[in-house]
């Protein structure tokens, strides 16, 4: 009689569905590590092209003279009030030093603040018709540390 129920019982054992199981747990957790990764780079990318993008715009503005200081700059003795257009003799007036000027408050895209800086420097400041160097630093504003982008461009005296 103990012969008959051996011969028709069909199915898994009790092990080996917990085998299963613990097979199939360390794969999903395998894989979740990929996602995680694979999310966070994707977010990090997104950030940086983001910045690239934002430090483009400001670069253009500058250069078709669109741009305005939003904070009174001064350098030795010269000063660029708040709300001035940003123009070549503007930027000009400094002689060939390196200024630094915020480009505007934070922005506020998809979640996260951004800070822009302009770094304005003369390539050769003994020439009458300077090329002036434009550097765009985008910044993450709650880690101010963390430099997301960094862009340069020239620009050529008008005219």
């Amino acid at each position: 009689m103990t012969g008959d129920m051996t011969q028709k019982e069909k199915g898994f054992t009790l092990i080996e569905v917990v085998a299963a199981l613990v097979i199939f747990s360390i794969a999903i957790l395998l894989f979740s590590n990929f996602f995680v990764k694979g999310y966070s780079l994707s977010k990090k990318q997104d950030n940086r092209m983001i910045a690239l993008n934002l430090a483009r715009q400001t670069a253009e503005e500058w250069k078709s003279e669109a741009g305005m200081v939003t904070s009174s700059t001064t350098v030795n003795g010269v000063t660029i009030e708040a709300g001035t257009p940003v123009t070549y003799d503007e930027i000009k007036k400094f002689k060939g030093q390196t200024i630094t000027i915020n480009a505007g408050a934070p922005l506020s895209i998809n979640g996260r603040s951004y800070l822009q800086e302009v770094a304005i420097s003369a390539l050769d400041p003994d020439t009458a018709h300077q090329l002036l160097l434009l550097t765009i630093t985008v910044r993450d504003a709650n880690h101010p540390d963390d430099v997301l982008t960094v862009l340069h461009t020239g620009v050529p005296e008008k005219g």
